[in-house]
C-alpha cells in the first residue's frame, strides 16, 4: 500500500461530509448548528496538539476563536458530554486504525520479502 493512498483514504476520512455523516448517524448533530463536528474536532486537534494541558476551557477557546457565531460555555459543554460524541470518535478512531494497519496477508508478503526476518 502506497503513502498516497493512505494519506487520500485518511483525508476522505475526515472530510467534512463524512464527518457529518457519521455526526448525524451517532445522533451527535441532529440538526446543523454553529457548533458542528468539524469544528469541534478541528478545534479538540488543535488543544491537544498545542498545548501541554489542554483542558475543556482551552477547547472552548479555540472553538470560539474559529467560529463564525459566539458558543457559549453551557452549550459547548452540554455537546461535549453527549455519550454520542464518545462513540463517534470512538468510531472515527477504528475507522482510521483501519485505514492504517496492514492486511495479514500484506504482512505475510512483507515478512517473505523483507532480507532481515526476526525470529521471536
Amino acid at each position: 500500500m502506497q503513502i498516497n493512498q493512505v494519506s487520500n483514504q485518511l483525508k476522505a476520512l475526515i472530510s467534512e461530509k463524512h464527518l457529518i455523516a457519521l455526526a448525524k448517524a451517532f445522533g451527535f448533530q441532529v440538526h446543523h448548528r454553529c457548533l458542528s463536528i468539524v469544528s469541534l474536532l478541528k478545534a479538540v486537534f488543535k488543544s491537544l496538539s498545542c498545548l501541554q494541558d489542554a483542558n475543556l476551557s482551552d477547547i472552548h477557546q479555540n472553538l470560539r476563536t474559529q467560529a463564525d457565531c459566539t458558543i457559549s460555555y453551557k452549550p459547548f459543554h452540554n455537546q461535549i458530554r453527549k455519550p454520542a460524541l464518545t462513540e463517534l470518535v470512538r468510531e472515527l478512531v477504528i475507522q482510521a486504525m483501519s485505514k492504517l494497519t496492514l492486511t495479514p496477508c500484506v504482512r505475510i508478503c512483507l515478512l517473505i520479502t523483507s532480507p532481515v526476518v526476526a525470529l521471536a
